[in-house]
């Protein structure tokens, strides 16, 4: 599958909650749990990569933060454009990634918390994390 490190980073963006790490911490079904457990076997590397050369190109074109101590790029700043141009080419750049898409299902296992009952509830996902992770996941 083509992915573009855009879409590889939204869905592990830590700004985001970690929208796949969100979905790994829930209990799924064992197939749905393996699925996720590939998927993202398969990401991170390329997730570490762009961070790498994010974190390199802020350092490039940044000042350090007096609060954070941490390197940061002002929007109001002249470097500013020369970064967000890096950026966006980085973000925009093309990867295949062999990952097969796979659905979530749409009730999980839970138990009562009035009574410790076994039962199934409705799966509930956040819309935010389902854009993040949609390119993945196929829709039933």
């Amino acid at each position: 599958m083509k992915l573009t490190n855009g879409e590889i980073y939204m869905a592990r963006d830590p700004l985001r909650g970690d929208p796949l790490g969100r979905l790994m911490a829930v209990k799924w079904p064992v197939r749905t749990s393996m699925n996720l457990v590939n998927l993202a076997r398969k990401i991170n590397n390329q997730f570490m990569y762009i961070c790498e050369v994010r974190d390199g190109l802020i350092k490039k074109h940044g000042i350090i933060d007096e609060k954070t101590k941490q390197p940061m790029v002002r929007v109001d700043s002249e470097a500013w454009p020369v970064f967000k141009k890096e950026h966006e080419e980085l973000m925009a750049e093309e990867v295949e990634i062999e990952v097969i898409p796979f659905a979530l299902p749409e009730m999980v296992a839970a138990t009562c918390d009035k009574c410790g009952h076994n039962m199934d509830r409705p799966c509930e996902i956040e819309g935010a994390t389902l854009i993040a992770l949609g390119k993945f996941l196929m829709m039933s």
